[in-house]
């Protein structure tokens, strides 16, 4: 009892003292992060004049006493944040400065490592990576991490999430491409200097501008006031996806009469860029103006587009790779009359204008609204022929080497399989085939030849093309978002939002390379009806059309989505907790148009089909428990539903307006998630541990393939696909010294599919179903796309001089490959030959753990208002070539024959450099 009471004296007097020494103070305050509203401890506060510093304390606390009459400046100091100076008038009696509000740094994309966009992206340069680290940077050690060191080489992507999982906003207004749900990075490449400007929320925490998704939000102002005011020019030289860049940017900041204006310009070109036939020219441009009538009103404009062609390339098999000696082998590109033509061309300009109008209600609540408008082209450039020979090398019956020696040296079946006795042999026959273009290349001289010869009635009838794939777009959007106070510590932000989406998606004649005209039938229903069959016609409308250059021909429809969703989210801000609860509903329409009369299908292709109708909804909550301004515990959840994607509603948009739900479950996508996360924070360590589980329900997916045995294109429909993600990240950052500090981060996760799901098959012309629906035995499989074991290290000295240098070692492991559904159906499992060579694993393949390292470094110098920077970065130092990075089996199989068409594969860039010197006043 004794003790008890000796205690508790103890702690009344210590509690006094404390009390005492806080009243006897000239000036305090508190140091909160202006989003978070979390304190910020290890602040370094400083008085000039006086030259007195000190450090807040664990819950952001600062004071100063002892002071004299006058006036001060205040300098507030955060490695993380803005620098804040204030001034004071210290009349004798204490001062109480209240909650001082620091802004996280926006850093210099000067001193970043580059993303590169690369030929893992769909054909639209969507990128998978859902990262918003692309165009700027996060204040969290691993996102920071995973979107640099060990995105850009082992195209890691967080939690295994696609980028459709993550909404993007440009001020408030979405930006995720509305037939796929992905993020088109390439819809603003270039346009760095502008882009800075971020709010990123990583995972289902809470999001200033938005709902967010499950992998987070991401909001940049494009405002032209929010733009620093500079002149800016720079010039890089690289040997990645381009070879030179050039920007020039401007901004005026907001001026005295209100206005404020911004303009970016780039260009990014190369003949060939790391693979070779791959021509690289983009351009950018932005331009933004805005006025600032008063306190409560401004009205921004902002304009932006980034037209570009880019040569692409794509995955092959091994013994390619292998037989001439390169893992960057590209068939996509020939030699016409002694230059390079590429013969798969990505081709998009697809410009966005936004309006928004910023109201300052009051002093605690502000409404912004924003229009936007998105319209232009994109698709690709690819050959076509007719009843005539496949052009493209990579073709199974054109590789004459592989085929020639399949049966004895790459047949595991074979006695002579990989027998080194006919190792020069087949080496001898490869040099041969890789050193003729004529037949490891695209042979365009043949198909112009061939044309020239093609002599029919009407004039030369064309067996070779390039067609264009192209969507035309038309985007509406309309987005309303409140943010209010409700009082100290109470903050309501709610939105609305409207979308509507039509995109004219077609193909049209681009190069008739030497011919007059291309007949616009199916070739492939030719073949089963006859010529001049009704079934064969693209559209019966117009039958046995000529199509010239610039013509639509082959297929011709319109994506048509509508989308309303409003949402509502509350946060509370305590001292020791804060949380949050949100809650989003929508509803959505999509169908299709055909504007073509299709012969296969003459009832069900011209106008409109019916519509889909989809109603979502998600709930998120999420708390933060602050032991004190240094160590913090978090929890967040969410459910969330959303409708199936429009690529993955119709079976065959191309022909008819069939949708999946006609022959199979529809259903909206069902998302369970939840994470945990322990934070620590000081002057000396950032530190971030999280532990995260997500469980993906009733995903649908198509794939289009051309399919031998049907001698037709096929569409796989996947259905009841359930898939689930979890793991573990960490971030550590820690300052040894002023100048030197280690950094890493680990990412151990699995992401597989939780169950098995079920596949059928449909013709694009004909509505015979060639698979019935079938159970894929794809439990416990680990999914594709990305490693999902990544660990990085990476020491970086600042020196006081203004020069840094940094090194990264970086670890990819737990990489998969696609698999194809239908060799792991109930036909396939029941035939036991198909694995029996042992060249096919019934569970994906896994790829080997690789090693890379990464190289930076910068300097600056200032000459009066002048700032000049320098900037190398290397990536892949060690030019690891044998790093592959994912790839797919094909889904062209022969089940007697397992092994005759093996898996195809990607492989990292070896050794890269990005050097860039700017210059800015």
């Amino acid at each position: 009892m004794r003790l008890k009471l000796l205690l508790f004296s103890l702690a009344l007097a210590l509690n006094s003292i404390v009390v005492f020494a806080q009243s006897d103070y000239s000036v305090r305050g508190k140091v909160i992060d202006l989003k978070s509203k979390n304190a910020i401890a290890d602040a370094k506060v400083s008085i000039k004049a006086k030259k007195q510093g000190t450090m807040t304390n664990g819950d952001g606390e600062f004071y100063f006493k002892g002071l004299r009459e006058g006036s001060y400046s205040l300098s507030i100091e955060s490695d993380q944040y803005d620098n804040v100076e204030m001034n004071f008038i210290y009349s004798g009696e204490p001062i109480d400065l209240g909650e001082i509000y620091l802004q996280i740094k926006h850093k210099d994309t000067d001193y970043m490592p580059v993303i590169y966009l690369d030929e893992t992206e769909d054909e639209s340069g969507a990128s998978t990576q859902n990262i918003a680290g692309m165009l700027s940077s996060s204040r969290d050690v691993f996102v920071s991490k995973a979107s640099y060191q060990l995105g850009s080489t082992g195209r890691f992507r967080v939690r295994g999430y696609d980028s459709d999982m993550t909404q993007m906003t440009l001020n408030g207004v979405t930006m995720n491409d509305q037939e796929t749900g992905r993020i088109f990075w390439s819809n603003w490449g270039g346009l760095n200097d502008v882009m800075r400007n971020t709010d990123i929320n990583t995972g289902i925490s809470r999001s200033e501008y938005s709902f967010g998704g499950v992998g987070g939000s991401t909001d940049i102002d494009v405002r032209a006031a929010s733009q620093r005011k500079q002149v800016r020019a720079s010039y890089a030289l690289s040997n990645r996806s381009y070879r030179n860049r050039f920007m020039l940017t401007a901004s005026t900041g907001l001026m005295e009469n209100g206005w404020a204006f911004s303009g970016s310009f780039s260009r990014r070109w190369t003949e060939s860029g790391y693979i070779e036939g791959t021509p690289y020219d983009a351009w950018s441009y932005y331009l933004a103006a805005q006025k600032v009538f008063n306190e409560k009103h401004s009205l921004n404009l902002t304009v932006f587009g980034a037209p570009q062609r880019r040569g692409k390339s794509t995955a092959s098999i091994q013994p390619v790779y292998d037989g001439v000696g390169d893992n960057y082998y590209n068939p996509y590109w020939g030699y016409q009359n002694g230059e390079v033509r590429s013969s798969r061309v990505s081709d998009y300009h697809q410009p966005v204008a936004l309006l928004t109008h910023d109201w300052n209600i009051s002093d605690n609540t502000k409404l912004i609204t924003s229009a936007g408008y998105k319209f232009g082209r994109g698709g690709q450039e690819r050959l076509n022929w007719y009843n005539t020979q496949d052009p493209r090398p990579d073709y199974y019956r054109n590789i004459e080497p592989y085929n020639r020696y399949y049966d004895t040296y790459y047949n595991p079946g074979s006695p002579d399989y990989m027998n080194p006795a006919m190792e020069g042999e087949v080496n001898q026959a490869w040099s041969e085939w890789s050193s003729d273009p004529t037949k490891s290349q695209i042979n365009w001289d043949r198909m112009y030849a061939v044309n020239a010869s093609s002599d029919e009635e009407g004039g030369k009838r064309a067996k070779y093309i390039m067609e264009g794939q192209y969507s035309d777009i038309q985007q509406y959007n309309f987005n309303s978002l409140l943010k209010s106070n409700i009082s100290d510590n109470v903050e309501l932000t709610g939105g609305l939002e409207y979308r509507h989406y039509t995109s004219r998606i077609h193909k049209r004649v681009e190069d008739l390379l030497g011919a007059d005209y291309w007949v616009d039938i199916d070739q492939f229903a030719e073949r089963e009806f006859g010529k001049g069959s009704d079934q064969s016609q693209s559209d019966l409308r117009n039958p046995n059309r000529k199509v010239k250059e610039g013509d639509v021909f082959g297929y011709d429809y319109d994506a048509n989505i509508r989308h309303y969703g409003t949402f509502l989210q509350a946060s509370v801000t305590g001292n020791k907790v804060d949380y949050y609860i949100g809650a989003q509903f929508s509803y959505t329409q999509q169908w299709r148009k055909g504007n073509m009369q299709n012969g296969m299908f003459p009832e069900n292709s011209y106008g409109d089909s019916e519509k889909l109708n989809f109603m979502n909804y998600g709930i998120k909550g999420g708390a933060t428990y602050k032991v004190d301004g240094r160590h913090m515990f978090h929890a967040n959840a969410a459910f969330i539903t959303r409708p199936p994607s429009f690529r993955n509603s119709y079976i065959s948009p191309r022909t008819r307006n069939t949708s999946v739900d006609d022959v199979a479950e529809l259903n909206s996508e069902k998302i369970y998630s939840s994470d945990v996360s322990y934070t620590y924070r000081s002057s000396m360590v950032d530190f971030r541990l999280t532990g995260y589980y997500t469980y993906m329900e009733d995903k649908t997916k198509l794939m289009n393939f051309f399919w031998d045995d049907e001698n037709s294109f096929v569409n796989f429909i996947e259905t009841g696909i359930d898939q689930k993600n979890y793991g573990l990240e960490m971030g550590l950052d820690v300052k040894l010294s002023p100048s030197f500090s280690v950094s890493s981060a680990l990412a151990m996760g699995k992401n597989m599919y939780a169950d098995n799901f079920t596949v059928q098959a449909y013709q694009d012309n004909n509505e015979q179903r060639v698979i019935d629906p079938q159970e894929v035995y794809s439990k416990n499989f680990r999914a594709s796309g990305s490693p999902q074991t990544a660990m990085n290290i990476g020491v970086r000295y600042n020196s006081s001089n203004y020069w840094w240098v940094g090194l990264d070692a970086n670890y990819f492991d737990h990489i998969y490959m696609d698999f194809n559904p239908v060799l792991r159906n109930e036909d396939t499992f029941n035939n036991t030959d198909v694995f029996s060579d042992g060249n096919l694993s019934w569970t994906p393949e896994r790829l080997d753990g690789q090693f890379t390292m990464d190289f930076s470094a910068g300097k600056s110098w200032k000459i009066d208002e002048v700032y000049l920077r320098l900037n190398l970065s290397v990536s892949n130092l060690l030019d690891n070539t044998d790093f592959r990075t994912g790839g797919y089996e094909q889904l062209r199989f022969d089940r007697s024959e397992p092994s005759k068409f093996p898996s195809k594969y990607y492989y990292a860039y070896g050794r890269t450099y990005f050097l860039n010197v700017s210059v800015s006043f």
